[in-house]
Formats: structure tokens, C-alpha cells, sequence
């Protein structure tokens, strides 16, 4: 994909203590981020490569072209 970044996971989970000290007084975190890591199907990647903003366009503008809304 020439110069294009890709990132290594869509999400990543960790954990946080709560209030306790036992290992049942942890929390999870899940981080889920719009993103591309390379192994989208072939009309998602081709839509990135015409739009450089992709996945990260704006929300300004909720008029989505079909390409757009089906990657």
C-alpha cells in the first residue's frame, strides 16, 4: 500500500485496580479505535487509497456515498 501506516490491532484491552487488593477488584478497559490494519477486505482498502482521511473523516458532514457507508 506504498507510504500508507496501518495499525497493529482495532482495539486494545487492559486492566485497572478498583478499590480492592484481590485480583477479583480489577476492571477491564477496552480502547476500540476506526482503524486499518491491512487485512480489510480489498474495496475497503481501495476506498482508503482514494480517501486519505479514511477511517478518520469528519462527522461534520452525515451524507455518506454508498462506497463511503459500505467501507
Amino acid at each position: 500500500m506504498g507510504d500508507t501506516e496501518y495499525s497493529t490491532a482495532h482495539c486494545v484491552v487492559g486492566t485497572i485496580p478498583l478499590s480492592g487488593d484481590g485480583p477479583e477488584d480489577k476492571g477491564v478497559v477496552v480502547y476500540i479505535k476506526a482503524s486499518l490494519t491491512g487485512d480489510e477486505p480489498g474495496d475497503v482498502l481501495n476506498y482508503k487509497k482514494e480517501h486519505s482521511a479514511f477511517p478518520h473523516d469528519t462527522t461534520l458532514n452525515q451524507w455518506f456515498t454508498e462506497s463511503q457507508f459500505e467501507s
